[in-house]
């Protein structure tokens, strides 16, 4: 009789390369506990131009949000789409017929994105004429992070 049980975390959670726009997140596969791992969920902070996009309780770290899709259990790597002048960090769950991991102990090295041109133009730009001589300009900046 063999015992089955969640597995545990993902080993070695890494960024292979990062660009301005895209970063490659590989691990080494978690320990199954005689149950196969059905699928990987790989999850991202961000910290935009030093300022965390989504700040934590008393400034701490920001929550992590889950990159778009699902990993299929066979794959050890993702390329995840990111925005320029930004910092990332990752971590991986696994997830078998019994349950999810703990979390991965997060990615290294940190993945810094150059600040680069803008890909398209600015959504919803507003101005507000304040003073006389003072115009107020403001427009929405398009952030995503998917798996491509």
């Amino acid at each position: 009789m063999c015992a089955a049980d969640r597995p545990d975390a993902p080993r070695g959670v890494r960024v292979v390369s990062c660009t301005p726009t895209v970063a490659e997140v590989a691990w080494r596969p978690a320990v199954a506990h005689n149950d196969p791992i059905l699928e990987y969920s790989v999850y991202y902070n961000m910290t935009f131009f030093g300022v965390e996009r989504d700040p934590g309780p008393r400034g701490g770290a920001g929550p992590y949000r889950r990159v778009a899709r699902s990993v299929s259990g066979s794959r050890l790597l993702v390329r995840v789409r990111l925005v320029p002048g930004s910092a990332y960090t990752f971590h991986v769950l696994a997830r078998n017929a019994l349950g999810w991991s703990e979390r991965s102990a997060l990615s290294t090295p940190v993945c810094h994105t150059p600040p680069t041109i803008p890909f398209r133009n600015p959504a919803s730009v507003c101005t507000e004429s304040r003073q006389p001589d003072q115009l107020v300009i403001t427009w929405q900046v398009g952030l995503y992070v998917t798996v491509i």
